[in-house]
């Protein structure tokens, strides 16, 4: 087993999550269009959450369903979304096309996960291809860390008998993946997969909408530029294709 550690952030880093997104955004939809009682247009609300990512808003479908939904409303679709989530999780969530082909190469070192993500989850690896490649899982649900507190990457490092050093993480967000990576000593590649070779092409309607939306704000705003020098990212990527001429160089350096 390698001493060098690649350790995986899962959702939109190896599995594409968008439809799911999609599919949260709808149901939004429709709870607003039922208490109201008048159709609330997708568009509308694609309006919605772009505004409010620009504005700098995390969990923007929270936000906007605790904004035009009473509380009743409001906590019957957080409960719709759990159960959407749990059957997704089985049925709509996919490996990104690259991902098995990239894990293969990389098998040289020694691979693991630091996600939030539910433990159910892991009945899912093997339908992705991923059963037996990471020797290290480490979830918030498992743990009781959650990102971006950096006991959840040490608990992986704790358990990898890495150094830090030795480590780097493999993410798609600064706040929950690059940053607590460097701050635990590891380095940090962000991963902002492009959505041409993510592998959700919808044909047109509200999933096309969604998808261009996306194109325009993505889920999330990763400024380098109001980072300190500690916490910037060690590399960057758009393509799971580019990932190991990253880490050679990265290791090399």
């Amino acid at each position: 087993m390698s001493d060098v550690w690649l350790f995986f952030d899962i959702g939109d880093t190896l599995v594409n999550e968008d439809k799911l997104r999609f599919q949260i955004f709808k149901s939004l939809q429709k709870a607003i269009t039922v208490e109201t009682g008048h159709e609330f247009p997708f568009q509308e609300l694609l309006a919605l959450r772009e505004r409010r990512l620009l504005e700098g808003e995390l969990g923007v479908h929270y936000g906007i369903a605790k904004e035009l939904l009473s509380p009743a409303g409001y906590d019957a679709w957080v409960e719709g979304v759990a159960t959407l989530i749990r059957n997704a999780s089985q049925s709509e969530l996919h490996p990104i096309p690259a991902a098995v082909n990239i894990l293969g190469q990389l098998s040289r070192y020694s691979l693991g996960i630091i996600a939030d993500q539910p433990a159910y989850l892991l009945s899912q690896f093997a339908n992705w291809g991923f059963e037996g490649v990471f020797s290290v899982v480490a979830l918030d649900s498992l743990t009781g860390f959650h990102k971006p507190d950096t006991r959840l990457f040490e608990w992986a490092l704790t358990r990898a008998n890495c150094r830090a050093a030795n480590a780097v993480m493999v993410g798609n967000r600064l706040d929950a993946d690059v940053i607590p990576a460097k701050r635990s000593g590891m380095k940090a590649i962000l991963c902002e997969i492009e959505l041409s070779t993510k592998g959700w092409y919808p044909p047109g309607g509200d999933e096309l909408l969604y998808l261009q939306s996306l194109s325009r704000v993505p889920n999330w705003r990763n400024n380098t530029a109001e980072l300190s020098a500690g916490d910037q990212p060690d590399g960057f990527i758009t393509r799971l294709s580019e990932l190991p001429g990253v880490v050679e160089k990265l290791l090399a350096e």
